[in-house]
C-alpha cells in the first residue's frame, strides 16, 4: 500500500541526508555547495552499487561452479 511506498521513500532520503552529513563533516570547516555535495553522494551510491554488483556476480558464478 502507500504506506510502504512512503516508508520506502522516507527510508531512502534518511539515508540520502545521513550520506550528506558524513560527507559534510569529512571535509570539515570547507563549504561544499550543494552541488558538490550531490555528486560526492552520486559517487558514493554507485560505488557501493558497483562494489555490490561484483559481489552479486562473484556470488552467482560460485552458486554456478556448486551445480
Amino acid at each position: 500500500g502507500r504506506t510502504g511506498v512512503t516508508g520506502e521513500i522516507n527510508h531512502l532520503v534518511e539515508t540520502l541526508k545521513a550520506k550528506i552529513d558524513t560527507i559534510q563533516k569529512a571535509h570539515g570547516d570547507a563549504k561544499l555547495s550543494k552541488t558538490q555535495l550531490a555528486i560526492l553522494v552520486a559517487l558514493q551510491i554507485t560505488d557501493e552499487l558497483e562494489k555490490l554488483r561484483i559481489d552479486h556476480e562473484n556470488l552467482e558464478k560460485l552458486l554456478q561452479a556448486a551445480k
